[in-house]
């Protein structure tokens, strides 16, 4: 592979590093290069004025900037248009206030979640949220990404979990939203506007999240199924008996004989409701568990080996039918596959091994073709660099487009915060 291309030739202007010590700027690295673009300075602010400082420049000189935090979701967007300043939001790294009595915690941020967890453990709190990489992963990076995984079921998506924020968009202003503030800017939902949008509308310097407590007891339990019709009929009978889950996830693997589907859950409580959740489950599912524990990784997040991962989002009803057509459809691709999903939401996930970008482009239009019909939008979020090239990874653009073009214009109109990266080129 040919090393990462610099994304601007010449100097940068001397104002964009100016207020900042040694210790906060650094040429790039081939680490931090994003599809093959490698940006010329990385910058770590420590707080917003500093924030602030980049954005004014970059404003100025039209420069394209980038946020990170842990940068264990930089993989998912289409190439950047141009990467001047990969901007490290881990150095805004407080936490800001903890109200355990409100069950709510404000941090900065750059706060990676595994330490935000143990600050809040004396509390007996917790952030339910189990992104891929908690190790890496910070509180801005999974609210700009809406990313979690099974614990959707029980706890919601980070926009759920959201009650405020802090802004910086790409006029220079500051702007809050949610939390302990009266109203909204502007009329718009900020925090919803934000959670998800991959920072295209702005930087997210700090954030106010919902926490809850810590359970007195848990139990990870996993059923197998022979055919996808069994699997579906115990799913809906566990979603008809309103047992309070904290995740339902499914798992599938392709394999010469057909598929072996699992079902995996995730009890939550009192010792008394961890039990009484795992008899009801044995119950309806119409068979005992194959495999329990106490510690959890959902089912829906990608393995290293794994090239090439592809979304997909249905009715929940018809996760699984469309999760088996999926699978028929990379047949010829791989001779190994295997897709996982989350059984509240219906979103699914098919995960291939196709290291080659030609390839893996068309692995995403073999899958694309396949779901058509079920209108069904698949989104490449893992595939080889060069496969990019030839594909748009977020697919056609969703209904309500030109909204999400005029809320850029809005937020963001010299389009300076990962141009090029989201949906339909925003």
């Amino acid at each position: 592979m040919s090393p990462p291309a610099p994304s601007k030739a010449g100097d940068l202007p001397a104002a964009l590093t100016a207020p900042f010590s040694p210790g906060q700027v650094r040429h790039g690295r081939a680490d931090d290069a994003v599809d093959g673009l490698l940006p010329p300075v990385v910058i770590t602010p420590r707080n917003v004025a500093e924030v602030l400082s980049v954005v004014r420049t970059a404003s100025a000189e039209n420069l394209a900037v980038l946020p990170a935090g842990g940068g264990s979701m930089m993989e998912l967007g289409n190439p950047p248009r141009g990467l001047d300043v990969r901007l490290a939001v881990k150095g805004l790294s407080q936490i800001v206030e903890r109200c355990p009595q409100d069950m709510t915690v404000t941090v900065e941020a750059g706060v990676g979640l595994n330490r935000l967890n143990r600050v809040l453990e004396p509390d007996g709190q917790r952030v339910a949220i189990d992104p891929p990489d908690d190790d890496r992963a910070t509180v801005g990076g999974l609210v700009s990404t809406n990313r979690t995984g099974g614990y959707a079921y029980g706890f919601g998506l980070p926009r759920d979990l959201v009650l405020g924020l802090r802004l910086v968009d790409g006029r220079a202003r500051v702007l809050r939203a949610g939390g302990k503030v009266v109203k909204n800017v502007a009329g718009y939902d900020l925090v919803r506007l934000t959670t998800g949008s991959h920072g295209t509308l702005g930087i997210i310097t700090e954030v106010t999240l919902r926490t809850h407590p810590i359970p007195d007891d848990v139990l990870s339990l996993r059923f197998t199924f022979e055919t996808r019709t069994d699997l579906e009929s115990a799913r809906a009978r566990i979603y008809a008996s309103g047992l309070p889950l904290a995740a339902f996830d499914f798992a599938a693997d392709r394999m010469p004989a057909g598929h072996g589907w699992s079902l995996l859950v995730r009890a939550e409580g009192t010792r008394e409701s961890v039990a009484y959740q795992a008899e009801h489950l044995t119950k309806l599912c119409g068979r005992g568990p194959v495999e329990t524990a106490k510690d959890w990784e959902s089912s829906i997040h990608p393995e290293a080996e794994e090239d090439t991962v592809l979304r997909y989002a249905t009715q929940p009803a018809k996760l699984l039918a469309v999760t088996e057509t999926v699978l028929a459809s990379t047949a010829e691709l791989t001779t190994r596959a295997r897709a996982a999903g989350r059984l509240g939401d219906g979103l699914g996930r098919v995960f291939l091994r196709i290291p080659d970008p030609a390839a893996a482009a068309t692995a995403v239009g073999t899958v694309r073709t396949a779901v058509a019909d079920a209108s069904v939008r698949v989104v490449a979020e893992r595939v080889p660099c060069g496969a990019k090239s030839s594909i748009d990874v977020w697919g056609q653009a969703p209904v309500g487009f030109e909204i999400m073009r005029g809320l850029k214009q809005v937020f963001d109109p010299l389009s300076l915060f990962s141009p090029g990266r989201f949906v339909g080129g925003l």
